[in-house]
């Protein structure tokens, strides 16, 4: 038999000034359960444009560095991870603390560490401001360390090769292309494969993953797409939303897809079913803001197997083995209790 604990499930999305706001409003972390009661716009203060969920912490880009803050909205370190050469600046209306080569989109935490998807700036010359051929994805230990800019390069002479978005699983990553395709390598930065999906037709902005599939979403688009986690039956049309969405980012648990369309939260069933455009309608916080990501998830859910029942010998012990298991990993030490009940033997016995 096996059994599984609960975990603490949340839905937590990034909430920033619109364009051509002049107001200089604070940008905001929003939350919500998971069943979309309990809605706070301004959860917190903060400064991410994409989002990941790693234990107790929030993960944000925000122009060359990434922030932090605990996931009950205190604790916010806006420049937890700086790239290098970022020079810190005078922060002001729509102004990032820090400024550089680089300025990150959204990102993903798998295992001990945080990926992310990046832009490389020009930084003078002719083209100075200007988005290059040198889309990187990034990565760093979930601490902080180990910081490593362009983990991988993806330099495949496209223009603007901007890359938005970055999922992962178990063994591989995956990032979006300025050219529609999806790129993927192991987690390791190896076996990079340029275009694993073609045909995807329209630019993408948030990338989801699990066992099975891949799951997008583009800038602007009002379609949300898949395809099979190796590649093939690419689907541009999945789910067909009746607005077009923004920046938005794109998440998923083991039973839904999460994804932010302009001011709302949208979920739908993994095979495109129950489509509900408004399942959290007035996400974004007030004063013209719109939703840049999205994180889906909460503290580690515990399993244990074993066999319920087990027959007594006639005289000394019997042995009963359970295997206690965690659904992801935990960043606390996590304490399981346990109890004998009576059922044919007494606890006496």
């Amino acid at each position: 038999g096996a059994f599984a604990g609960a975990a603490n499930a949340d839905i937590f999305w990034a909430s920033l000034p619109g364009f051509g706001n002049e107001h200089g409003q604070e940008t905001f972390i929003g939350h919500a359960n998971q069943d979309g009661t309990g809605v706070d716009s301004e959860f917190s203060v903060g400064a991410p444009k994409g989002l990941a969920l790693a234990g107790e912490y929030l993960y944000g880009t925000t122009g060359p560095s990434i922030a932090r803050e605990n996931t009950n909205g205190t604790g916010l370190e806006p420049a937890f991870i700086v790239l290098p050469g970022a020079v810190k600046i005078p922060k002001k209306e729509f102004q990032e603390e820090y400024a550089g080569e680089h300025t990150l989109s959204k990102l993903t935490v798998e295992g001990n560490y945080v990926y992310w998807a990046s832009c490389h700036i020009y930084p003078s010359g002719p083209l100075e401001g200007q988005f290059s051929e040198e889309g990187e994805i990034g990565r760093a230990k979930l601490n902080g360390t180990e910081v490593i800019p362009n983990f991988i390069q993806d330099n495949a002479g496209l223009s603007d090769n901007c890359l938005h978005a970055v999922a992962a699983d178990k063994t591989h990553l995956y990032w979006s292309r300025v050219n529609g395709s999806i790129g993927r390598a192991n987690l390791d930065g190896t076996g990079v494969e340029l275009e694993f999906v073609k045909g995807v037709t329209e630019e993408i902005s948030g990338l989801a993953v699990n066992a099975g599939h891949i799951y997008w979403n583009t800038l602007g688009g009002n379609n949300l797409g898949r395809a099979n986690i190796n590649g093939s039956e690419v689907n541009n049309s999945f789910i067909k939303l009746a607005n077009k969405g923004l920046d938005g980012g794109l998440a998923l648990d083991e039973q839904h897809l999460f994804w932010a369309e302009e001011t709302k939260i949208g979920r739908a069933n993994l095979e495109g079913g129950e489509v509900e455009e408004s399942f959290i309608p007035n996400a974004a916080a007030p004063g013209d803001q719109y939703i840049n990501g999205v994180a889906v998830g909460g503290s580690p859910s515990i399993s244990v197997t074993g066999e319920p029942s087990v027959a007594l010998p006639e005289s000394g012990t019997e042995t009963e083995t359970f295997t206690v298991s965690l659904s992801e990993a935990a960043s606390e030490t996590v304490e399981v209790g346990y109890a004998t009940e009576d059922g044919t033997a007494t606890v006496a016995d």
